[in-house]
């Protein structure tokens, strides 16, 4: 009997409770709970529409569109200013909802970013959250309002704007190729391959060349950084030839065509002064290049000979082969040396040493 009246009790204060928390409650619609998923035992919330999405990737609001698409109507996201430049990645998924899609993005998007902060020890560093969030106070209400939020601590460097790709330098050993081309030689190759590759403008790419290491040091975007092992390796075929034959003065002489030679034992000075002369009018720049006689003691001997239509180069080779002289060409000059001229000189050169015309091994001055 007592135990009974205490059963009583206990279900009339319990009824009490329920009623007092009742008449709290403010009136209108109940809220709505979080949305979760019952995984047994939990109060299941109604599932709400399930849909397949293939995003190729792209700003978020193109995101959103695709989504309010796949939904069938619009889905409300609130996208701030700063986050609409904000890339989502692509994505393909089957039989999902609005929230799972949402919630899944966000959490795949967050990072932990490394953040360095000054104190009075000096500078530590500290882990912030980086990223973008989707976030709304009714998960699974029909017309529920999602905001956009990126994650983007104030102590993180700003993102290089798309325009202005990141720089990096690197550094290419040149040493052999010193041997048959001067450094503005290979400097002038690389920037006219920039020039035709195109691309930001600003900051432009730099090519400085160290001479104590024989490096040169270039600087620019990854593309810009790749054409120069593609310059250097168009230019090692031409290593395998004499270094004469790669000169600028070289290439000049062979590109100017005498119409008509006529020597009748004439003497090696007189020769190169026609050849010379002629070279100065046939130049579009009228600059003809240069020509050194050192005839020396020794008697020389006479040119005779009647050609048309003729390389200077190939001209001033048989004009020192009949005068009995060598023929050397240097940087900027080509030079008429009298007989045995060469057996005097060291026969290991520095690199950008003259070379001796033709086939001979280069020397020094």
């Amino acid at each position: 009997m007592k135990t009974l009246c205490l059963s009583i009790v206990a279900f009339a204060a319990i009824a009490t409770a329920s009623s007092l928390a009742q008449n709290a409650r403010p009136p209108g619609p109940r809220p709505v709970a979080p949305a979760t998923i019952d995984a047994g035992g939990g109060e299941a919330v109604a599932e709400a529409a399930r849909f397949d999405l293939k995003f190729p990737g792209g700003k978020v609001k193109d995101f959103v569109a695709a989504v309010s698409k796949a939904v069938g109507k619009p889905v409300n996201v609130i996208v701030p200013k700063e986050g609409e430049g904000t890339q989502i990645p692509a994505v393909e998924v089957s039989r999902v909802t609005v929230p799972t899609l949402f919630s899944a993005l966000s959490n795949a998007s967050q990072h932990d970013v490394a953040v360095p902060v000054s104190t009075q020890f000096g500078t530590s560093t500290e882990y912030k959250t980086a990223g973008f969030n989707f976030r709304t106070e009714e998960p699974f209400a029909a017309d529920a309002v999602w905001t956009f939020l990126v994650l983007n601590p104030a102590e993180l460097p700003a993102a290089e704007p798309a325009d202005h790709p990141s720089r990096q330098v690197q550094y290419f050993p040149v040493a052999q190729y010193l041997t048959h081309f001067s450094v503005e030689d290979i400097t002038t190759a690389i920037e006219t391959g920039w020039k035709l590759q195109g691309g930001p403008a600003e900051p432009p790419p730099t090519i400085r060349f160290h001479e104590e290491t024989q490096l040169l040091i270039t600087a620019g975007t990854a593309a810009q950084m790749e054409l120069v092992p593609q310059v250097l390796q168009g230019l090692s075929p031409m290593l395998q030839y004499p270094r004469a034959e790669n000169l600028p003065i070289t290439r000049k002489a062979r590109q100017i065509i005498v119409p008509k030679l006529e020597f009748r034992e004439a003497t090696v000075m007189e020769a190169v002064e026609f050849i010379r002369a002629k070279a100065v009018g046939i130049d579009p720049e009228h600059r003809g290049f240069n020509i050194v006689v050192n005839t020396g003691a020794g008697e020389l001997g006479k040119v005779t000979l009647s050609l048309s239509e003729t390389p200077a180069m190939d001209a001033l080779k048989l004009i020192a082969e009949l005068g009995g002289m060598e023929l050397e060409v240097r940087d900027y000059a080509i030079v008429f040396l009298p007989p045995g001229a060469f057996a005097a000189r060291t026969a290991t050169p520095a690199a950008g040493n003259p070379a001796m015309w033709p086939g001979s091994p280069p020397v020094g001055r």
